[in-house]
């Protein structure tokens, strides 16, 4: 079971120190042990960590901010800028869930969303468990989500998603902020 195998300490972690994509972001995360990491390749998205079954990833993206976002903030502006009306537009889907919360300290938003798109003429769906937070100049994403076809619709993939979602919630906290330890 890949949630007892982590909270036994059965992972491998990944740092984001020196990395082309990071923005600024110095974070260390950990993912489960029999999990692949891979490079991504769109312009923000640092790392992705996949599931053997290649059906739960992680993924790991960094944007910078424009201004006025583009400083160091205050608490109070943080959570004003993880609103529900600014994460849903920044996320782009309609929320299925959210709440403001803290990963390592930090405000942070985390909510669900899913949604359906075409490529190359087959219907992909995901269900995404998604945390976003604002530090220095920059926002940090971490999405957790679950994919594959979803012609006959989004009932195997949100049943998929209910089973991992535990992980997802261990692997999103395990996030820290490294610069932030710094004396």
């Amino acid at each position: 079971d890949e949630i007892r195998n982590f909270v036994s300490g059965a992972t491998k972690s990944w740092s984001s120190k020196g990395h082309a994509k990071a923005k600024g972001f110095n974070i260390k995360i950990s993912y489960p042990q029999n999990w692949v990491a891979k490079e991504g390749t769109r312009p923000n998205i640092m790392q992705k960590f996949v599931a053997p079954s290649g059906k739960y990833m992680v993924g790991l993206m960094a944007w910078p901010m424009a201004p006025p976002f583009n400083r160091k903030l205050s608490v109070d502006e943080k959570k004003e800028l993880l609103s529900k009306d600014v994460v849903r537009e920044i996320i782009g889907f309609n929320l299925l869930s959210y709440r403001l919360t803290q990963i390592d300290g930090e405000v942070a938003a985390m909510v669900e969303y899913e949604h359906i798109g075409e490529r190359v003429g087959f219907k992909v769906g995901q269900k995404v468990l998604a945390f976003i937070v604002h530090q220095n100049t920059s926002l940090l994403l971490i999405q957790c989500s679950i994919g594959g076809d979803a012609s006959k619709g989004m009932q195997d993939i949100r049943g998929r998603y209910e089973s991992a979602k535990p992980l997802f919630l261990l692997v999103g906290g395990s996030c820290v902020f490294m610069d932030k330890w710094k004396r």
